[in-house]
């Protein structure tokens, strides 16, 4: 078990051979549970604005509003580009 920093580093290092992709392959594999918990809680709201933010960046906040503007029937390009 690797813990504090060093984790930090050793995923890191793995992130740098991998990339955004790997990133976001790892979260999606490892992170299902929390990321439909925050889009039932946006489901629940249907028909009034929702905020939503990530405490150490943007990837998770990215994510989450991929999938949603997915379930929206949004356009694979529009998801892209936005």
């Amino acid at each position: 078990v690797v813990k504090g920093g060093a984790l930090d580093r050793a995923a890191a290092r793995n992130l740098e051979r991998g990339g955004l992709s790997l990133l976001y392959t790892i979260m999606l594999s490892t992170s299902g549970k929390a990321i439909s918990t925050a889009i039932r809680a946006c489901i629940e709201e249907a028909g009034r604005p929702v905020i939503f933010h990530c405490q150490k960046g943007k990837d998770r906040t990215g994510i989450i509003a991929m999938l949603l503007q997915n379930c929206c029937l949004e356009e694979d390009r529009s998801i892209i580009e936005a």
